[in-house]
């Protein structure tokens, strides 16, 4: 996975006479949420490993610290709520 900003030049004719097929996709194929979703309900995939941690908006500055130090599958979220 990686992408850069710039046109990137390629051998037109090397590409023609080799047969090479060249395709893209931004960060993960577009069916990929949906067969995630698939998994899920299927019960394949572990939601339990998700941790989230959430913050009142007031907060926003400590969530903001704790996201900087976490890793895997943590996240926090924000809420406009108290908890």
């Amino acid at each position: 996975m990686g992408g850069v900003k710039a046109d990137i030049p390629l051998p037109y004719a090397e590409i023609m006479i080799k047969e090479i097929m060249i395709s893209g996709a931004f960060m993960f194929p577009r069916q990929a949420p949906k067969d995630l979703l698939g998994l899920a309900f299927a019960g394949v995939l572990n939601l339990q490993a998700i941790q989230t941690h959430i913050y009142d908006l007031a907060d926003a500055n400590k969530a903001i610290e704790a996201a900087l130090k976490m890793k895997g599958l943590d996240y926090c979220i924000l809420s406009p709520n108290e908890k």
